[in-house]
């Protein structure tokens, strides 16, 4: 938790930290204007891993619902998670971004 916390100091409050269970916690951020921040960060820092991959991802999303011309589409984005099983991360482009 203190760690969690530290990192959102260092994103400058941006985000929340949420108990996903008893013993798990959750560092979140979702807001577009938040998720920028993050974004920001890693463009400046590159993951250098195949996280960059999901990173890219993210990125690509965020940036598709501040594109005008495509704002009012839902598109389908997947990617892998450590067990190779598939997700769906769908976007709503008011604001925030869900992860299935």
């Amino acid at each position: 938790l203190i760690l969690l916390e530290k990192i959102k100091d260092y994103f400058g409050g941006v985000g929340s930290i949420c108990k996903a269970t008893k013993t798990i916690h959750q560092y979140q951020v979702l807001s577009l204007k938040e998720l920028r921040v993050i974004i920001n960060h890693f463009d400046k820092y590159p993951l250098l891993t195949k996280k960059r991959a999901d990173y890219l991802l993210l990125k690509s999303a965020v940036e598709l619902c501040y594109s005008t011309e495509r704002r009012s589409s839902l598109v389908p984005f997947y990617c892998k998670n450590k067990k190779a099983n598939k997700r769906k991360i769908k976007q709503n482009c008011s604001n925030k971004i869900f992860f299935e």
